[in-house]
Parts: C-alpha cells; sequence; structure tokens
C-alpha cells in the first residue's frame, strides 16, 4: 500500500494555511517569510493610521465643525439640549483638577428651584450680598440647609458665594430657633463633603461653617446650646479629616472664609476642636484625642 509523499501532504497544508514546512527549500522559506512580513506591515500600517487620526481629533482645538452647540465644549452653561434635557452644572476643584464634579445645589440653582438671587447693593458698595425670595423661616431646614452646604464644594462663581453666604444666612436666623436640630444628620453629611473637598479655600468655608453650627444655638438661656451636644456623637466621622489640617500653616484667603482671613488653617482647626470639647460634653474630649492626637485639651489639665 502506497503512501502519499510528503511533498503532496505539505503542500496541501501550505494551500489551507494550516502548516508551513520551513524545512523544505530555502527559497521556500524565504518567500513564505517575506509574505509574513509584508502582512504584518500593512496591518501595523493601518493600525497606526487609525491611531493617528484618534489622537490628532483628541488634540484639535474645539471649533465650530467639530462642536455642537449644545456641548460643553461650547462654552455655554445652563443651556438646554434637544429633547428637554439640560446640561449639569460643573465645577473643577483645583484639589483633584482632572475630576470635575457637580453639587446638587449648583444643579438646582441652574434649574431655578432655589429662592434666592444675587443683590448688589447700593451702587459702590464693596460687596454683594444674597438675596432671599422668601421667609427664611419659612423654608424647610431639613431640605434646604443640607443642599446649600453641599454647595461648599463650589470653586466658580457664583456658585461658592450663593451657597456659603445662604448656609451662613440659613444658621444665623434658624439656629437660634432650633431649627437645625431638625436636620443633624443630613448636615453632618454635606459638612463632610466639604472637609473633604481637598481645596482649601472650600476647606476653610467647611470649618469656619462647622464652628457656626457649633454655636448656633447656644444664645439659649444656660450658656450651652443643644447643637454641640447633638453633634458629638457623628464627631468620629468628622474630626479625622481635621487631622489632616491640624499643622496646615497656609493662611486663609479671600476667596475662602473670608471671615477669619489671615488666620493659618491650623489655628483655624485647633477654634474648632476647641468649641466640640466646650460644648459637645465630657466625652468629648476623647473622641476627639483619638482622631487628632496632637490636640491638646483647654478644659482641663490633660
Amino acid at each position: 500500500m502506497s503512501r502519499s509523499s510528503p511533498s503532496k501532504s505539505h503542500a496541501s497544508r501550505k494551500s489551507h494555511g494550516t502548516y508551513r514546512d520551513y524545512d523544505s527549500d530555502s527559497s521556500d522559506d524565504i518567500s513564505l517569510f517575506s509574505d509574513d512580513l509584508s502582512y504584518a506591515s500593512s496591518q501595523f500600517s493601518s493600525v497606526s493610521r487609525v491611531r493617528t487620526s484618534r489622537t490628532s481629533q483628541k488634540g484639535a482645538s474645539p471649533t465650530r465643525s467639530n462642536v455642537s452647540r449644545f456641548s460643553r465644549a461650547s462654552g455655554v452653561r445652563g443651556r438646554g439640549v434637544p429633547g428637554g434635557k439640560k446640561l449639569p452644572h460643573s465645577s473643577r476643584n483645583s484639589g483633584n483638577p482632572l475630576n470635575p464634579f457637580c453639587s446638587e445645589f449648583g444643579n438646582q440653582f441652574d434649574e431655578g428651584n432655589l429662592p434666592i438671587q444675587i443683590d448688589q447693593g447700593v451702587v459702590g458698595a464693596s460687596k454683594r450680598h444674597i438675596g432671599w425670595n422668601v421667609d427664611i423661616l419659612s423654608l424647610d431646614f431639613s431640605h434646604h440647609l443640607p443642599l446649600f452646604m453641599s454647595g461648599l464644594v463650589e470653586t466658580d462663581p457664583p456658585y461658592n458665594f450663593l451657597a456659603y453666604e445662604g448656609t451662613l444666612d440659613m444658621l444665623t436666623v434658624g439656629g437660634p430657633r432650633h431649627r437645625v436640630l431638625t436636620c443633624v444628620q443630613k448636615v453632618v453629611s454635606a459638612l463632610k463633603l466639604g472637609l473633604q473637598s481637598g481645596h482649601r479655600d472650600s476647606v476653610s468655608k467647611a470649618l469656619y461653617v462647622f464652628l457656626l453650627l457649633l454655636k448656633c444655638d447656644a444664645q439659649e438661656t444656660g450658656g450651652m446650646g443643644a447643637m454641640g451636644r447633638a453633634l458629638a456623637p457623628y464627631l468620629p466621622r468628622i474630626l479625622p479629616t481635621l487631622n489632616i489640617y491640624s499643622a496646615d500653616d497656609h493662611k486663609v484667603g479671600p476667596d475662602g472664609a473670608y471671615q477669619v482671613a489671615g488666620l493659618s488653617m491650623s489655628n483655624l482647626v485647633t477654634q474648632v476642636l476647641e468649641t466640640c470639647e466646650e460644648l459637645g460634653g465630657a466625652a468629648t474630649y476623647k473622641t476627639i484625642k483619638y482622631a487628632v492626637p496632637t490636640y491638646q485639651s483647654v478644659c482641663r489639665g490633660l
């Protein structure tokens, strides 16, 4: 029984592309290798052209031809898009410049759902004010106060100005009437976001709001308000972030908490911790010491 010759077997396998005999004639090997090399080169060049075209598109500056009038690259904020949808407000926090974010306060303000406006004041006034369209005491503090405090992370005007001033007004007016006590848990969550923003201006505002929050109802009879004791159980969630700025000597700038402009971040943190110890109760010192080991008590010789 005759067996098929190796040359025919190899030839059939070559024709199907499943096997190539490189032990045959050297000229065939060279031709096969050349074919493979030319095919690989053509594939690589095509891929390179695709990548080059995509890179050039990414690096190209936005023009009227490649940017939609409703896109973020058009630079138009608050404009609607086809279909009735609106672009979300976005702010670039320099604490993490590659990660743009949008706060709920900014989105609600763009949609016109907040009863505030900018009051330019009289001609020649050096400072703008926030204008309220309703009485502050008529607001739902459990909804509006955490919403305003969520805007403390904003760095773009007028969002940063409106969120900060609105928060201060609500604490000043509603604090002595114990309106803030109804939303302590929500307020703590919003305050924590501001303290963790990573931007010193936003952090200084959050620290000053924290300081005012502790003392907002301390005008009641007896000298010690209820907010300090109400916030005491939440201090383990808030204070660890303050340890980051406990030795920060950077001064608070005019774009931050202007009420304490020129004060270092470490001194502002110390004021907050001392107020926590004074108004938080007897067990507050241990909580503070655990979160910020460098803190020294002002109420006891510890």
